[in-house]
């Protein structure tokens, strides 16, 4: 199933240090969820990019040569891409989660100037 479409998509990602869990959702109307996987055991031998859509057909399970993050970013970008069409990605949401013990809720930050 093709997604090409002018309606926008939104992508986000939660990356830790051998995963990336991300979600494709479409804008039309109201933010609406189209898939959700994960890439997994980035710096392996055998990294696996896993997607599970809303329908069964979306569904699918694939091993990839991934030796690092950057790696991961590019693959699951080119994929997206594929997906969607060129230009159909409006934006991109990112999750950071490494309060240490110095954070243990969300921060505000402003920037001077």
């Amino acid at each position: 199933m093709s997604m090409n479409s002018s309606k926008p998509h939104i992508l986000t990602i939660n990356g830790g240090s051998s995963s990336i869990k991300f979600s494709l959702f479409k804008m039309d109307g109201s933010l609406r969820l189209l898939l959700e996987g994960e890439i997994e055991k980035v710096g392996e031998l055998e990294a696996t990019l896993l997607v599970k859509g809303i329908e069964q057909s979306d569904n699918f399970s694939r091993i990839v040569s991934i030796p690092d993050n950057t790696a991961a970013v590019e693959v699951l970008m080119d994929w997206v891409e594929k997906r969607c069409g060129h230009d159909s990605l409006t934006a991109v949401g990112h999750r950071i989660v490494n309060g240490g013990s110095k954070y243990s809720k969300a921060q505000n930050h402003r920037r001077n100037g």
